[in-house]
């Protein structure tokens, strides 16, 4: 392969998330109907979203601004992105309801989540402390209210200042829509934000947080997802999570053998036997390397070119398969899966990880 054509595919990215980011990133909102019919409450049917995947591509961004280590114009650019995404997500902060952030602001049934409320504090913590404030309350309610003695935390908020028809909503549709769960990949985001917004006061707290994660990994090394595809995205949290504390090797070397193992023909991954997608590929690659542990070579140059082949004229990747929502889960009777996926946050991470392939050599023999 020659150097330049990785180059070039790193030119493209950064380009096509340039152009993203003039008209504020339209290609992530997540439309989605709620009928009435089905006991939904909505004001309407149709409700958007877009504040949660915002988030996450701000953080996204700043790994990648931390990762640039040629272009300042291009750093000093995503910065600026990050902070106004920032603003954006402060002010969609819910104002009828305590709790920081739901991701459908205006589907009464569906309540505010520690995951978004993570993916906030994560961000303000990172680049715009003075938003800081705004996670007070929804973290103090969490940790009066959602933390179990085996330090698992609940995905949904129900503040107790809610008025009571607020809070029968909220509840009903977590007993038929949503399911009243613990989520470790969400868990795993929430103690990751508590140490960006306050380490020194939540260490103690997400070191025990960190023991039930640990406790939660799968026979074959990785942590399973609620709400999102394939074994990436929820094990690299939590890998992340590990990494922070310096804690659990053990667990951190079984689930980088896991990945190691199972790199498809191709040189990506993918969750079955059939599938090879660019995003499980980006975000395998980020967690082998991130994790610091001795790798073959070859795993790396295997799934840069598949990432490299995989670029499309813009610049962008094809959106792979990101959050799901498993419908009638909660009664039993999983009827069929509804997935979100976006190209702008598909292209961040494929992005992200070719910038921490370079910077940790392994371009040298691509």
């Amino acid at each position: 392969m020659i150097v330049d054509i990785f180059s070039e595919t790193v030119r493209k990215a950064k380009e096509f998330l340039l152009r993203e980011s003039k008209s504020g990133f339209p290609e992530t909102r997540h439309v989605m109907y709620f009928p009435h019919q089905a006991g939904f409450t909505g004001e309407t049917e149709k409700q958007f979203s877009d504040v949660f995947a915002r988030a996450v591509l701000a953080n996204i961004l700043l790994d990648i601004a931390g990762l640039e280590e040629q272009d300042e114009q291009f750093r000093a650019t995503l910065h600026d992105i990050a902070q106004r995404e920032s603003l954006y997500i402060a002010e969609a902060k819910l104002r009828d309801r305590a709790g920081g952030w739901s991701y459908f602001p205006d589907l009464p049934d569906l309540p505010p989540d520690v995951d978004s409320l993570a993916a906030a504090a994560l961000l303000f913590a990172r680049i715009a402390p003075e938003y800081k404030p705004l996670c007070e309350e929804p973290v103090n309610i969490v940790l009066n209210s959602n933390i179990s003695q085996d330090h698992s935390v609940k995905t949904w908020i129900i503040a107790p200042t809610n008025t009571d028809i607020q809070r029968q909503t909220m509840i009903r549709g977590i007993d038929q829509y949503w399911g009243n769960t613990v989520d470790v990949e969400v868990c795993a985001n929430f103690y990751l934000a508590l140490l960006a917004y306050d380490r020194q006061c939540y260490g103690k707290l997400v070191l025990k947080g960190a023991k039930y994660i640990l406790s939660r990994q799968s026979d074959n090394g990785v942590w399973n997802s609620t709400w999102y595809w394939g074994y990436a995205y929820g094990t690299g949290l939590c890998l992340r999570l590990m990494h922070a504390l310096k804690t659990g090797d053990d667990s951190v070397k079984r689930a980088i053998h896991f990945f190691m193992e199972s790199q498809k023909h191709d040189g990506g991954w993918g969750w079955d036997t059939r599938q090879t997608v660019p995003l499980e590929t980006a975000l395998a690659v980020w967690l082998i390397v991130h994790s610091g542990i001795d790798i073959k070579q070859t795993i790396i140059e295997r799934a840069a070119e598949y990432i490299i082949s995989n670029q499309s004229q813009d610049g962008s990747w094809d959106a792979s398969p990101w959050i799901k929502m498993e419908v009638g889960r909660v009664n039993d009777n999983l009827k069929h899966t509804l997935s979100y996926q976006s190209i702008t946050l598909t292209t961040a991470y494929c992005l992200r990880s070719l910038l921490l392939v370079q910077k940790s050599g392994f371009r040298k023999k691509l």
